[in-house]
C-alpha cells in the first residue's frame, strides 16, 4: 500500500512498539473506512472526533466552490493499490487532500506516498496536481509538504 512508501523498517511482531504501530495502523483504517462511508456513528469517540473533522474539513470554502470533488477515489496501478482521501479542482488547478490520523505531525514522512499518489494521478487521467495536502486529523492541522501551515484551512472551516 502507498501509505507503507515511507521506509520505516517493520519491527518484529512481538516487541511493544510492533503492537503499538498495528494498534495506530487499524485505528487509521477505521477512520478510513468510516470517511468512505461519510458516516461516524458507531465509532470510539477519538475516532468519530477525527471522522467528523475530516468530514467538517471536505466542506471548506475552497471544496464547497471546486469545479470538481473527489471522495475516497479507488485506484491501482502496478502493484500498488490505494484511494485518494479527498481530490478537488478549481479551474484547471488540482488538489490532492490526504487524511493523517497521526498525533505527530510529520509531513516528509509521507513525501513518497504523495509522489506515488500524484504519479497515479497522471498516468491513469492526465491529472497534474498543484498542491499537496496533508491534513493532521489528530492536531487539526493542514500543512503542505513543506510542512507550513496554510492560513484558512487550519480548523476554521474556513478558506
Amino acid at each position: 500500500s502507498p501509505s507503507k512508501l515511507g521506509g520505516e523498517a517493520e519491527p518484529p511482531e512481538e516487541e511493544p512498539v510492533a503492537i503499538e504501530r498495528r494498534a495506530a495502523m487499524e485505528f487509521g483504517v477505521l477512520v478510513h473506512e468510516a470517511l468512505e462511508r461519510g458516516d461516524a456513528s458507531g465509532l470510539p469517540a477519538k475516532a468519530r472526533m477525527l471522522v467528523e473533522r475530516a468530514m467538517q474539513a471536505a466542506r471548506w470554502g475552497r471544496v464547497a466552490q471546486a469545479d470538481e470533488v473527489h471522495r475516497e477515489l479507488p485506484f491501482a496501478i502496478g502493484a500498488m493499490e490505494g484511494k485518494i482521501d479527498l481530490l478537488f479542482r478549481e479551474g484547471k488547478r488540482w488538489t490532492l487532500v490526504d487524511y493523517k490520523t497521526d498525533a505527530r505531525v510529520e509531513p516528509e514522512k509521507y513525501r513518497a506516498q504523495m509522489e506515488a499518489y500524484t504519479a497515479a494521478l497522471r498516468q491513469i487521467a492526465g491529472i497534474e496536481v498543484a498542491e499537496v495536502l496533508l491534513y493532521f486529523l489528530a492536531t487539526d492541522q493542514v500543512l503542505s509538504l513543506r510542512g507550513r501551515r496554510l492560513p484558512g484551512v487550519d480548523g476554521d472551516g474556513g478558506g
